[in-house]
């Protein structure tokens, strides 16, 4: 009996060491399963502050990126600025030189038409004295040979650019181009204010009168 129990209690020791052993080893086990999360978490700490460091770093590179375009941007309007101011300089001095050329060729057509006018008004009497003597002449030589003088004068007068006023009986009188030099009363309120005869050939120059026609007009009296 005795020995039945000493053997039942070695057993019991036997499977109480082998269980504590097998207990040992588990936490063995876990405990460098422990170590080895610890480490992984070391490494994953480490490898996330390396990339909160390089994060910073590029936020810095951006940050600074960020203001290196600002910079830029600022040079960039500065320079446009300054284009736009010579452009408009240049557009002024363009404008300037082109209105300063247009005054010259102004005053300078100007003084040629007032050139033409003054050298037209001396030779158009001598034209009036031809035309009064072609009405005049009687031999059809001479007529011919004055109106060929006659002519003359006008391709003279048309090479300067001077024109002859139209006008002719029946126009309505008007003192931009005429110089009523006869009024003459008529009875025909129709005939009021009319060009009765043209007494004297005008001229003008472009839209200059170099002379105006000298008519008879016209006068309705009641």
């Amino acid at each position: 009996m005795y020995n039945n129990n000493s053997n039942d209690q070695y057993n019991q020791q036997q499977q109480n060491q082998m269980s504590y052993e097998s207990l040992y080893q588990q936490l063995q086990s876990l405990n460098e399963q422990y170590r080895a999360l610890a480490n992984n978490h070391e490494v994953l700490k480490s490898n996330l502050d390396i990339e909160n460091q390089k994060s910073m770093e590029y936020q810095g590179k951006i940050e600074e990126l960020q203001d290196e375009l600002g910079r830029h941007k600022l040079l960039v309007d500065e320079l446009s600025k300054k284009h736009d101011e010579k452009q408009n300089l240049l557009e002024t001095e363009r404008n300037d030189f082109k209105n300063h050329r247009q005054r010259s060729e102004e005053a300078m057509n100007s003084k040629l038409s007032e050139g033409t006018i003054s050298a037209i008004t001396k030779v158009v009497p001598i034209a009036d004295a031809v035309y009064s003597a072609i009405t005049l002449i009687k031999d059809e030589k001479i007529k011919e040979g004055v109106s060929m003088i006659a002519r003359k004068f006008e391709s003279v007068f048309a090479s300067m650019g001077i024109t002859e006023i139209p006008c002719t009986p029946g126009d309505h009188f008007n003192p931009s181009f005429h110089n009523a030099l006869v009024n003459e009363v008529v009875d025909n309120m129709k005939l009021d204010e009319i060009v009765l005869e043209v007494l004297q050939k005008g001229y003008k120059l472009d839209e200059k009168i170099v002379r105006h026609t000298s008519v008879k007009v016209g006068s309705y009296k009641k």
